[in-house]
């Protein structure tokens, strides 16, 4: 659009116009570092996971609520399910 805004004001020839813009940008893809600290969260977040479905499945069962535990369980599970898999697959 602007291309042809500036030929129709400059009056040049629009073939040299191709030849002024990026034709590619190559960036070296180089891994980011691996953080020790942020893993040891991701475990430890993982162990309280398992630790609250365990304590929500057994105080279902013991009190007899009819519910089913994964419907407590299963947000949880997803939510660190897609922390992690951001974290794994992060570039």
């Amino acid at each position: 659009m602007f291309v042809n805004l500036l030929q129709l004001l400059t009056r040049r020839d629009p073939r040299g116009y191709d030849f002024a813009f990026v034709k590619r940008v190559r960036k070296p893809v180089v891994p980011e570092a691996r953080s020790r600290r942020l893993e040891a969260v991701l475990a430890a977040c993982w162990v309280m996971i398992g630790l609250k479905a365990w304590v929500v499945t057994a105080l279902i069962h013991r009190y007899q609520v009819p519910l089913d535990p994964w419907w407590i369980n299963a947000p949880t599970v997803a939510a660190g399910a897609i922390c992690t898999l951001i974290y794994v697959r992060r570039r």
